[in-house]
């Protein structure tokens, strides 16, 4: 059976870093995994959980996700080498946690560029590939936060609702060329996230859905969500966690750990 070529982005720690090492190491080598970050600077921690796996089934690469010619590069590289890319994990991401009206523009802009803009690139860079070959699959690394809005990840919701958004509607297309597309929802530790993800992939495709919440607390909360289509309940829940609003002069966070 040929190893399923693979590229991941947002590798430099948490569940990126896990996901590529969980699939690296699998014990019976089903998977050619290209890991991917912007920095690699910070490759030094997948190196040491990469372990043997490393430039034998599990490879580094450089890739930035805001950039196009980055884009391209990493998966021209991939289809050059082994003439397929069969499974694509768009997990980089960044955070901001700021209320709205003290966010500067330029990081509401950043936001998008990496949640939205950069699954954007990634699916115009590899789709027109799965569609020739006839077959891939594709796992947008969602949250809570896409489904729900959170106050003061106003940014961040938005751009993971934008991402599901775009998510759901290609797969519907994309069934023809017999692409699967999928997103999930993630509430765990990267570890969990790693399992739940080589699970999904291994999953048997008469049986794969579109979307997979990855907990019993997203699970509920996205069937509050849909069974409360005026988000009352969901708003009461989130009044009742916070009971003091945030300070005029809070200053902006960015979390750009995923990328």
């Amino acid at each position: 059976m040929a190893q399923k070529v693979t590229l991941i982005t947002g590798c430099s720690s948490g569940i990126g870093l896990n996901i590529a090492v969980k699939l690296g190491k699998d014990a019976a080598k089903k998977y050619m995994v290209y890991s991917t970050m912007r920095n690699l600077g910070k490759q030094e921690p997948l190196q040491v959980a990469a372990g043997d796996a490393l430039d034998d089934t599990l490879f580094i690469r450089p890739l930035d996700v805001v950039k196009e010619d980055s884009v391209t590069n990493a998966v021209n590289e991939i289809v050059d080498k082994h003439g397929r890319i069969d499974l694509v994990i768009n997990n980089a991401g960044i955070a901001t946690f700021s209320p709205l009206e003290y966010t500067p523009l330029s990081d509401v802009r950043d936001v998008f560029e990496t949640n939205f803009f950069g699954v954007v690139r990634m699916m115009q860079a590899v789709l027109p590939h799965m569609k020739e070959q006839r077959s891939g699959h594709i796992i947008n690394v969602s949250s809570i936060g896409g489904v729900l809005g959170h106050p003061f990840y106003e940014t961040y919701s938005a751009s993971k609702h934008a991402m599901e958004g775009l998510t759901e509607s290609l797969a519907i297309r994309m069934k023809a060329f017999n692409v699967k597309d999928q997103f999930e929802s993630k509430v765990q530790t990267a570890e969990d996230i790693a399992e739940i993800v080589q699970n999904i992939i291994e999953m048997d495709l008469s049986n794969r859905p579109v979307r997979f919440q990855t907990s019993e607390y997203v699970r509920e909360r996205t069937a509050m969500k849909f069974a409360d289509f005026g988000s009352v309940t969901w708003m009461d829940f989130i009044r009742k966690i916070i009971e003091e609003p945030v300070v005029a002069d809070s200053k902006p966070k960015h979390d750009e750990s995923q990328i």
